[in-house]
């Protein structure tokens, strides 16, 4: 899968949904079951936010479906985006200056638009779908 938008802990929200892209043609023998470009729906699952001493965001995002021949096959998979801790700027700091540590903070999780996301079908789905074609010979 392919996520169609960037997608910020700072800025994404718990239960927003996101559009994807099948990245490329998914067969089973010479059945083409799912095929390149076909849309798909992902959840942003849920948030941390940057925050004090250091935290990085954190976005948890789960797969939902794809869409194939106008009907839907849920999908399983996940991921986790984090950004980059500050715990080595809190540590120096507060070993410098003491309780001023903690208004430094790590960066928000951030994926890009692109980016690539493992997905699997979370049913058995019944070869008979709309749309599946045998693969054809080079």
């Amino acid at each position: 899968m392919v996520t169609g938008v960037e997608l910020r802990s700072m800025t994404a929200h718990q239960g927003e949904t996101f559009p994807l892209t099948v990245a490329e043609d998914v067969r089973v023998g010479p059945y083409l079951v799912i095929p390149k470009g076909s849309p798909a729906l992902g959840q942003v699952a849920r948030i941390g936010e940057k925050g004090m001493f250091g935290r990085s965001g954190k976005l948890d995002l789960a797969l939902l479906y794809v869409e194939v021949g106008g009907k839907r096959i849920r999908l399983t998979g996940q991921t986790r985006k984090k950004g980059t801790p500050g715990t080595g700027p809190v540590l120096v700091t507060a070993i410098l200056v003491g309780g001023w540590s903690g208004f430094i903070s790590g960066t928000s999780a951030v994926l890009p638009a692109g980016s690539l996301l493992t997905a699997y079908v979370l049913n058995d789905v019944p070869l008979g779908l709309p749309g599946m074609s045998p693969a054809s010979t080079p």
